[in-house]
């Protein structure tokens, strides 16, 4: 690796999309592990597995693993099988740890040592795996970097090469917007997973057809849709106004409680109602410290959040959870903080919300894209929870049980469109066509 220059373009050629340096202080080495940040927002750069809690810890851990290889001096990569990160839910805190052990041609010399000046280099492909280059100070690449590693904080991304024309992420999909906005009305589609157009009327066309004309196939895998940015769609009256209407955030089921343990027939035995049709449902609106909204139900349960501490905005508990209980205390449904972290850090990052007109002639759906956009920036898990406490964030199951036999499953978290900036440490208003403003 004779450059800066260099490793941008091996990255590139490895088919990396993002890349993230960190300067490595003395205590960032293979003993100590890798400081990675204050709080879980790197698990929303960083790709990995499903989040786990580590047992028999004097101070109580989740953990998960990481795909990572290291790059060589000559472009050889070499796998390092048991890397992972550590999070300390209490602090917070994240770790990168495991990552020399069990690796052939890694690099032991650096990561053992206190050495100041090392640069730590992470190229993420894929948003699965990572491609891992480390080095001292006094090598080419740092050398040769001109200006790309000046810069404060623990992290600073480096924009790599992510279209044909060359531009940013966002640049990129600005112009792509654009283009779908003057278009004009646009037919229900989808792109199916040979890459083909074909016609798509469902209720939920208007995040297909969008996607369609992005280029993203329909495939509903968690994780962001195109270069980074997770896009959502929504209908609205007119461009330049908010709607009072409710967003689908995340469907995430439960991990614990009746509607695990006993499964879903007796969750709705216990706890729903019989339609006309037969079909058993679970139903209503459900906000932390109230009952669940609905006429319908044998018994609506309260919602509870338990091991979060909103007054300094950290987990206090990291065996929290979130949770639907019935009259007696007992858990029916259950969302461990561990779950809904995973979920909630594979999407929602960054956020790019699309305002579009719909009409319906003939039974066949048709939309217009709006000539703007809205971008949230780093919605941390915290905020989450926060939002869930307030009220802002709610729950609106609805899973049934046909009469015919079959069974749908869909525990879906909304919120409202006004307030979608409490999720985000920024909320901002682009223009497609003018410059891009604040909003208050």
């Amino acid at each position: 690796m004779e450059s800066f220059d260099d490793l941008i373009i091996t990255f590139q050629d490895f088919g990396c999309e993002r890349l993230f340096i960190k300067k490595l202080s003395k205590n960032d080495n293979s003993k100590q592990q890798i400081y990675l940040g204050p709080s879980f927002d790197v698990l929303s750069h960083i790709p990995h597995g499903e989040i786990v809690q580590k047992e028999g810890m004097k101070r109580e851990t989740w953990w998960t693993t990481v795909d990572l290889s290291w790059l060589g001096n000559h472009n050889q990569l070499a796998k390092a099988p048991y890397t992972k990160l550590i999070l300390y839910p209490k602090y917070p805190e994240i770790r990168l740890s495991g990552f020399l052990r069990g690796c052939k041609n890694a690099p032991n010399e650096i990561l053992t040592s206190r050495g100041e000046g090392r640069i730590l280099f992470l190229g993420i492909k894929d948003g699965s795996e990572v491609i891992a280059f480390v080095c001292n100070s006094d090598h080419n690449v740092v050398k040769t970097s001109n200006s790309a590693l000046d810069f404060d904080g623990v992290f600073s991304e480096y924009p790599l090469r992510k279209s044909v024309s060359g531009l940013s992420a966002l640049d990129q999909l600005m112009n792509d917007l654009r283009e779908i906005h003057q278009t004009g009305w646009i037919d229900g589609q989808r792109l199916n997973s040979e890459g083909e157009v074909v016609p798509c009327n469902a209720q939920n066309a208007i995040g297909y057809t969008l996607e369609s004309q992005l280029g993203i196939k329909a495939n509903g895998l968690p994780g962001p849709d195109k270069l980074g940015w997770e896009i959502k769609a929504h209908t609205v009256a007119k461009w330049d106004a908010i709607p009072s209407k409710p967003l689908s955030l995340i469907t995430t089921e439960p991990d614990g409680g009746v509607y695990v343990d006993e499964g879903l027939k007796s969750f709705i035995g216990n706890y729903g109602y019989t339609d006309s049709k037969g079909d058993g449902r679970y139903g209503g609106i459900h906000k932390v410290g109230q009952l669940g909204r609905s006429s319908k139900n044998r018994e609506n349960l309260r919602m509870s959040l338990v091991g979060f501490d909103e007054k300094k905005m950290k987990i206090s508990e990291p065996d929290g959870f979130l949770c639907l209980e019935d009259h007696s205390g007992e858990i029916a449904a259950s969302w461990s903080f561990r779950h809904m972290l995973e979920r909630w850090t594979k999407k929602h990052n960054k956020t790019m919300f699309v305002p579009a007109l719909a009409q319906n002639s003939s039974g066949l759906r048709s939309y217009y894209y709006g000539d703007r956009i809205r971008l949230g920036y780093n919605s941390d898990f915290p905020r989450l929870l926060n939002a869930l406490h307030n009220g802002d964030v709610y729950l609106d199951p609805m899973p049934v049980i046909y009469s015919s036999g079959g069974a749908r499953k869909r525990s879906m978290f909304r919120i409202n469109m006004k307030s979608l900036p409490v999720l985000f440490e920024r909320f901002e208003e682009k223009s497609l066509i003018y410059s891009g403003f604040e909003l208050d």
